[in-house]
């Protein structure tokens, strides 16, 4: 576990973002030991440009963990410039069940 390092940690939606920081937050509160840094972007496809969301998730890479990001975005062509990324994507409208104990233990891709 990076109990030791700081993760980053997106809430994006492309509405107020209100759902993925409530997701997101209860599902990271079973990890008491880890620090987090949390950054919400909100309104995505409207207001927030996809590649401000892309820019964000590479300078949050780091060679030892990935970004996690809890978005809650409808469109598909969003979800794919996030799952394009090297962030590990919980996307609970795209039907994602991914285990958050993976994501918090998953380095990003070399």
């Amino acid at each position: 576990m990076l109990s030791a390092a700081t993760r980053a940690v997106f809430f994006v939606s492309d509405s107020t973002g209100i759902t993925a920081e409530t997701l997101g937050n209860a599902l990271l509160a079973n990890f008491p030991a880890a620090h987090f840094d949390r950054h919400t972007i909100p309104f995505v496809g409207t207001v927030t440009p996809v590649s401000t969301v892309a820019a964000a998730l590479q300078s949050a890479t780091t060679p030892e963990a990935a970004p996690i990001v809890f978005a809650t975005v409808k469109d598909a062509g969003i979800r794919a410039v996030i799952a394009g990324s090297a962030a590990v994507g919980i996307h609970p409208r795209a039907g994602d069940q991914s285990a958050p104990q993976s994501a918090v233990d998953t380095p990003p891709p070399q």
